[in-house]
């Protein structure tokens, strides 16, 4: 019980801190959207999303891949790490200026021709805060992680969340700059944030770059790094690429921008469910350490249940949180949207169970394939679905791309050889499906039977949790 109860704390609590941190800015950001929503148009959501697609796809480059090296020379080589970090600082640094150049010629090139007044500006700040400092935060974030140590990050990410807000609003609400009003309050947060780290990475921990690098170790390095670069692409492709292909097949401007604003929302969600996931890799990491199969299977199944519970709700009251938070009447009507986004993000537990094993153990070689063909696919099918039925269709498609990429990896041959116990895929993809199509309906039910369901669908994952923690205390009392 007592080993239950400091694992529960230890993962809930760090999940806590790394999503509370984000979540504190974005509810704020949430609740000024009554401020902000009167001065945007469908057309600003639109210009801006596809601006952001474009600036994700490139920015996957900027690291190739290689925190999985910084991660694991920790774990494999504790003694020297710092030494190869150096190695890896320096060529960072240098990369990311020959980066900077490409990156930004692509950026401007690709803005879409409603904001071309502005295209060299958007240009300008969209690359250098990936270009300024960039391995800097990298670094201190991966350090912080490693440690189990989520309060500085969180303390960085709640301050510069909110001196964003208070951007977008001056920008916004008061300058009336529309879209750009995004654009300078990242880059002036995102630069702020990034410099912040200088000091932990440079002077207190002492890992200044080695610009002199070994360039065999380099090498080596991005042998293991590089095939993860189609494995990141892939969440690009999941993420972002669907604005991109509507913008490809002449989707106007305000279709997308409803879209966007529904993937905005489903974003808090999607950076809930990494925050839980942050605060599970290290306790997975040494959970393998001493092959307790018992814990590691109660952390995902406990954190699982949890995190699709939550965004079922979340999907339940969408359209009573969209009519109060949304000041426009063409922009409120997107719940269904939010509803499929929200849950196809929501099996991010059960898909960090099966790749962190992998990446463990070092088997996750092949891992890329997976991610990329969901990614790919996703592409495919929206090129496909979304001139026929739509916006809708770019929704579903990024839906079922996820349930492909979260669940298929327990199938994987490398997997298989690893683990020890059944983590039954099947069963969470089939109740992830219901409670979707559950959501989808319920959504319509008056205040009351809502709050009654709510309830009862509370009670059921309490109890879900209490069983997993039953399991885990026998599991762990016949073990020998």
């Amino acid at each position: 019980v007592i080993i239950f109860f400091r694992l529960l704390k230890k993962l809930f609590s760090n999940a806590f801190i790394y999503g509370l941190a984000p979540f504190i800015p974005r509810i704020i950001g949430i609740l000024v959207l009554p401020i902000v929503t009167k001065y945007l148009t469908s057309e600003d959501y639109g210009i801006y999303g596809i601006i952001t697609a474009y600036i994700t796809s490139i920015s996957i480059l900027q690291e190739l891949g290689l925190k999985v090296v910084f991660t694991n020379s920790f774990y494999y080589y504790s003694g020297q790490y710092k030494w190869a970090w150096r190695q890896l600082y320096g060529f960072l640094l240098l990369w990311n200026v020959l980066f900077g150049i490409l990156a930004g010629v692509i950026i401007y090139l690709l803005v879409p021709p409603e904001a071309n007044d502005n295209r060299l500006v958007i240009a300008i700040l969209s690359i250098l805060p990936l270009c300024t400092f960039g391995p800097t935060g990298t670094i201190a974030t991966l350090k912080y992680q490693i440690h189990s140590q989520p309060l500085p990050i969180a303390t960085r990410v709640v301050l510069f969340g909110f001196l964003t807000l208070a951007l977008q609003v001056y920008t916004i609400a008061y300058l009336k700059l529309g879209y750009m009003g995004w654009i300078w309050s990242t880059f002036i947060s995102t630069v702020g944030l990034n410099m912040s780290y200088w000091y932990v990475v440079n002077i207190k921990e002492g890992i200044k770059p080695i610009f002199n690098f070994k360039w065999r170790f380099v090498r080596n390095s991005l042998k293991i790094s590089l095939p993860m670069v189609p494995h990141n692409y892939a969440s690009f492709l999941l993420n972002s690429s669907d604005r991109i292909v509507m913008d490809a097949i002449k989707v106007e401007a305000a279709p997308i921008g409803r879209y966007s604003l529904a993937s905005q929302f489903s974003s808090i969600m999607l950076s809930a469910g990494v925050a839980l996931c942050t605060a599970l890799g290290p306790m997975l990491n040494e959970s393998y350490k001493v092959s307790d199969e018992n814990r590691v299977r109660y952390l995902i199944f406990s954190s699982q249940s949890s995190f699709l519970s939550l965004c079922f709700l979340v999907c339940l009251w969408s359209k009573e949180g969209l009519m109060i938070l949304i000041r426009n009447d063409e922009l409120k009507s997107v719940y269904p949207l939010l509803i499929i986004l929200v849950m196809a993000h929501s099996s991010r537990p059960i898909f960090q169970g099966a790749i962190h094993r992998l990446f463990y153990f070092q088997k996750a070689g092949r891992l890329w394939q997976i991610t990329l063909t969901a990614g790919v696919g996703n592409v495919i099918a929206n090129l496909i679905f979304i001139p026929k039925f739509g916006i809708m269709a770019a929704a579903l498609n990024t839906f079922f791309a996820f349930m492909y990429m979260s669940y298929i990896g327990y199938y994987n041959k490398s997997y298989k050889e690893l683990r020890t116990k059944e983590y039954y895929p099947m069963t969470w993809l089939i109740l992830t499906i219901f409670l979707t199509i559950s959501a989808y309906y319920l959504v319509e039910l008056a205040f009351l039977y809502k709050f009654l369901l709510s309830i009862l669908f509370i009670g059921c994952t309490l109890l879900s949790l209490y069983k997993f923690r039953l399991q885990f205390y026998l599991n762990a009392s016949n073990k020998p």
